[in-house]
C-alpha cells in the first residue's frame, strides 16, 4: 500500500487519514507486522474534509484499503450493538465503530459532526 501512496499527486492538497494496525497494540488482528486502512480525506486548500463517496473514490483510485463499512443508513438507536461481537478483520473482539454522515456536516454545538463508539469487550479486554 505505500507504494500506492506515491500516486498522491494524482490528489495534490488532499491529506488522508488512516488508522495503523497490527503488532501496534496488544490486538495483532492475525499480524506479523503492521498496515493501514484509510477513514478520512480533507481537502487542504479547500478546508474541508470530503464527503464520504468522494473518499471512497479517491482510496479506491489510489488502491488502498479503508476500514470496514459496516453499516449504511439512516441512525437507530439498536445499531449501538454494532459495537460489539468479532472483529470483520480478526478472530478478536471488535475496537467499536465511527459513525459519520455521507454528507459533511458541521453542528454549532459539536463541531464536525463524526462520533465514535468503543466496543465495551475492547474497553474490558484485559479485565479492567
Amino acid at each position: 500500500e505505500l507504494a500506492n501512496l506515491n500516486r498522491l499527486e494524482e490528489f495534490p492538497g488532499i491529506a488522508l487519514y488512516g488508522e495503523v494496525y497490527g503488532r501496534v497494540q496488544d490486538l495483532r488482528y492475525g499480524l506479523d507486522g503492521i498496515a493501514v486502512r484509510f477513514f478520512d480525506a480533507y481537502d487542504t486548500e479547500g478546508g474541508r474534509y470530503f464527503d464520504h463517496d468522494d473518499f471512497l473514490t479517491i482510496t479506491s483510485r489510489l488502491g488502498l484499503e479503508t476500514v470496514p463499512q459496516l453499516y449504511r443508513g439512516p441512525w437507530a438507536d439498536d445499531l449501538r450493538s454494532l459495537a460489539q461481537g468479532k472483529s470483520t478483520l480478526a478472530a478478536h473482539c471488535r475496537e467499536g465503530f465511527v459513525v459519520k454522515p455521507v454528507k459533511e456536516r458541521w453542528d454549532h454545538k459539536c463541531g464536525r459532526v463524526i462520533l465514535k463508539m468503543i466496543g465495551e469487550d475492547y474497553l474490558l479486554r484485559k479485565g479492567a
